[in-house]
């Protein structure tokens, strides 16, 4: 590997640059023209909307994943309400005042009334 000095020839220059350039290291001009021929290149557009297509694919697939886990985390939530309220109906154990148990209440037969409603839309409409 070559130094830096502070007074470089320009033969120094030169065969810097070649060695850069035998390295794989490509020149402002090389690029240019590399870049150039790609834009040039027909399948140059195929293939963008290709890598588009997959992002937007790789997108959807994340947007379902979290969909899914919330709504796998409101059933299990409305699960534990459900048995929660039945436990304190089957058992002596009154462990819910009337409130509590009211507010429970009112939020299944919210969320079940909802869930109906929507089920006989999409099905029947």
């Amino acid at each position: 590997m070559r130094q830096p000095r502070g007074n470089e020839s320009l033969h120094d220059k030169i065969a810097s640059a070649a060695q850069s350039e035998a390295a794989g290291h490509e020149s402002a001009d090389e690029s240019g023209r590399i870049e150039s021929a790609k834009i040039a290149d027909p399948d140059f557009d195929k293939d963008a909307r290709r890598r588009q297509h997959k992002r937007d694919e790789d997108n959807k697939d994340l947007q379902h994943k979290v969909a899914r886990y919330f709504f796998l985390l409101l059933a299990a939530v409305i699960t534990l309400f459900i048995l929660v309220v039945v436990f304190h109906m089957a058992t002596p154990y009154a462990f819910l005042s009337q409130e509590q148990l009211g507010e429970i209440k009112s939020i299944l037969v919210g969320v079940i009334s909802t869930s109906l409603l929507t089920f006989l839309h999409k099905h029947f409409n």
